[in-house]
């Protein structure tokens, strides 16, 4: 017998399981974009994460810091 024959397909079984979760999430993560988008309109990802009054400040931060 094979020792490498079943890790082979134990190994294939394992990715294609991953695979099929992965395009699950992907296809739920669109629907779910795509349903917040229609109810709330577009909205850039820096506005969504705060990112820009995090920037403003750390750097307002680091100039007083710097002196």
């Amino acid at each position: 017998m094979d020792v490498a024959e079943p890790i082979v397909s134990f190994i294939n079984r394992d990715i294609t399981r991953s695979e099929i979760v992965e395009a699950d999430l992907d296809a739920f993560i669109s629907k779910r974009h795509e349903a917040r988008v229609k109810e709330e309109g577009h909205r850039p990802s820096e506005e969504a994460l705060g990112l820009d009054e995090f920037v403003e400040d750390w750097t307002s931060n680091l100039e007083k810091d710097l002196g």
